[in-house]
């Protein structure tokens, strides 16, 4: 299954989701303020190589990038 990466519209909270192929994500809520006004981003992908630390690091924080 790919992972998908969400924003949230109304607290803007960035997140990730395992979802078959061709899920819609309809019944999704942010997991930080519970709203379902969400928008799928384009992501990259990494196949290997030195990406670097930066390209592992999971997304972290709640409600506008601020840290947990």
């Amino acid at each position: 299954m790919p992972l998908y990466e969400y924003r949230c519209e109304d607290c803007e909270h960035r997140f990730e989701v395992l979802q078959a192929v061709g899920a819609d994500g309809r019944d999704l809520l942010c997991p930080c303020c519970g709203e379902r006004h969400l928008s799928r981003l384009l992501s990259s992908f990494a196949t290997g190589g030195d990406a670097g630390r930066e390209a592992a690091l999971p997304l972290t924080g709640c409600c506008r990038g601020t840290p947990t």
